[in-house]
């Protein structure tokens, strides 16, 4: 979309436009004065320079976003805070140009080591790929696009392990590095969760989230 986003506030640009993609291709300096103007937007580059903007995700895609993240962050605390997990909002730097975000995403301390070191890294992208990513599916989302996304972006850039969960359909595939197809774990439970005297339906894999965090134990020493 060919917009000239001075004029316009964060809140201006998502009620006019929801999820758009710039017209023109957007260098890597551009791209981070935008987001820097636009804190509170959600957007990723390609290598090659396009900007897309996502639009915000309704309740349901909200609350699955929000149990994964508690979930990987749960086990990131019972194993010794042996990494860090970040929120959907997170910009990872990959191959140098492309900036992508996952919904929840786990880096190990050894791998974050060089790019912590670094004294201004707190307002930096993230420039490490993360071993572990999880791709939550919302109902506006393409799911060839996402494994597109899963194979092209993330494991091709050095992800390990990531899950792409499909609520809708109740399945969640399962990518690791070196393996040419995803395993699916299929079949979901529901529970009531009750906050504040609100009632939510929460969606979790059959076999318990546990299953699932099991499998992101990925060994670094390979």
């Amino acid at each position: 979309m060919g917009i000239a986003t001075a004029p316009y506030s964060a809140y201006d640009l998502l009620t006019q436009f929801g999820a758009f993609t710039f017209e023109q291709p957007m260098s890597l300096a551009a791209f981070t004065q935008f987001c820097e103007q636009y804190p509170d937007l959600i957007a990723e580059r390609e290598a090659w320079g396009k900007v897309s903007v996502m639009s915000p995700v309704e309740s349901a895609s909200g609350e699955n976003e929000g149990h994964v993240f508690g979930y990987v962050y749960a086990w990131n605390l019972t194993h010794g805070k042996s990494g860090r997990v970040y929120s959907p909002s997170t910009g990872f730097l990959l191959g140098g140009e492309a900036i992508r975000c996952g919904d929840t995403a786990w880096v190990s301390q050894e791998r974050l080591a060089p790019f912590l070191a670094d004294p201004d890294y707190r307002s930096k992208w993230v420039d490490v790929c993360p071993e572990f990513v999880v791709e939550l599916k919302s109902e506006s989302d393409h799911l060839p696009k996402l494994q597109q996304k899963m194979t092209d972006t993330w494991l091709a850039n050095g992800t390990q392990l990531g899950w792409l969960i499909d609520p809708e359909q109740e399945v969640v595939y399962v990518y690791r590095a070196g393996e040419s197809e995803p395993e699916q774990l299929r079949g979901f439970y529901r529970y009531r969760a009750e906050w504040g005297g609100g009632v939510a339906w929460v969606y979790v894999p059959a076999g318990g989230a546990e299953r699932l965090i099991q499998a992101a134990h990925v060994n670094h020493s390979s």
